[in-house]
């Protein structure tokens, strides 16, 4: 029993109310009414619409749970995406770049390779006139042999009909040879 009177039942029929009370789930006096004491007693009185309304609670809990789930996957799927399309695009023009210097690189070669070839040509040129020159000079002195060995060293036998092309190399006639700025036509250039 209550050792404060002011909590006792005044009388038997204040008993009577609270034992009604509690058989149909409504909070008694004789205890004092915490939170979780008053919501037992009201979902002991209304079970049907408080379960109802946690399970639906429920639901759109875990609903939500899987539709924020569902978006982080969703997200982290399309940034993956993003990086590898951006990694290919970067990939697409690091390919390019090195394609371009690659046909710089081998339209450099052939200019190199051009000059060396005009170089080369020029100098062949330029040994051939001089040893013309140097075979007129010998001749001149009446020094067949060596005239011989000059002309043998070029190529060009005076027994034969040969014309040195624009390369120095021996071919054709001189009525055949072509005439370019690289190389002009003249008749020191041919034996008959």
């Amino acid at each position: 029993m209550e050792k404060d009177r002011a909590r006792r039942y005044e009388t038997a029929n204040g008993l009577a109310m609270d034992l009604k009370r509690h058989l149909t789930h409504e909070p008694v006096v004789a205890r004092p009414p915490s939170t979780a004491y008053r919501f037992q007693k009201a979902w002991r009185r209304n079970r049907v619409p408080v379960t109802a309304g946690v399970a639906v609670a429920a639901a759109l809990i875990v609903c939500l749970s899987v539709s924020v789930w569902q978006t982080t996957l969703a997200l982290k799927a399309m940034g993956e995406a993003e990086q590898a399309r951006l990694a290919e695009q970067k990939q697409k023009v690091a390919f390019k770049e090195e394609a371009e210097r690659a046909r710089r690189a081998e339209e450099r070669e052939n200019q190199l390779r051009f000059e060396a070839q005009r170089q080369e040509r020029n100098a062949r040129m330029m040994a051939y006139a001089a040893d013309m020159n140097l075979a007129q000079q010998i001749l001149a002195q009446s020094n067949v042999g060596w005239t011989m060995t000059l002309l043998n060293r070029t190529g060009l036998h005076p027994t034969r009909k040969t014309c040195v092309d624009g390369n120095g190399a021996t071919s054709g006639t001189y009525a055949e040879m072509t005439c370019s700025t690289d190389f002009p036509c003249n008749a020191t250039a041919c034996w008959v």
